[in-house]
């Protein structure tokens, strides 16, 4: 019976120096064989100045309070070879109401926007008299 050095890699980095008869040693014998990388540090820079010392989140460089803003996810019930059409959709006060509207002149129901629906309802026009003011004109049901 020959014992060789353990396999198990440890959270520094390094391999274990415990002596193994078989692929790890006793003490890592229950654990499932893994690898463990030191942990990356975020590279963001915090407001105090100094950099960010948590840990980054997988795949990128930042940690989950520092890393960039990404559109959510386009919902699961699509179906295949559906074509999509996206363009920005904007919000505007009016009258201390908030209206989602897009640069086709269209409003969307606010609901549908929020639950990010693929095909909103649009509840009205608008257009803007010369001094800049929206006039909306609601659709009849």
């Amino acid at each position: 019976m020959t014992t060789n050095m353990c396999n198990f890699i440890c959270k520094n980095g390094k391999q274990c120096s415990r002596k193994a008869t078989n692929e790890f040693c006793a003490f890592h014998s229950t654990d499932k064989p893994r690898i463990e990388k030191v942990s990356e540090t975020c590279t963001a820079i915090c407001s105090n100045g100094k950099k960010c010392m948590r840990k980054c989140c997988i795949g990128i460089q930042f940690c989950g309070t520092h890393k960039p803003f990404s559109e959510p996810a386009v919902a699961n019930d699509t179906k295949p070879n559906t074509p999509t059409c996206t363009h920005s959709v904007f919000v505007e006060d009016i009258d201390g109401i908030a209206y989602y509207m897009d640069s086709y002149n269209n409003v969307f129901n606010a609901e549908d926007i929020l639950r990010q629906s693929l095909s909103p309802r649009i509840i009205a026009k608008y257009s803007r008299n010369v001094s800049g003011e929206y006039l909306l004109e609601f659709n009849k049901q």
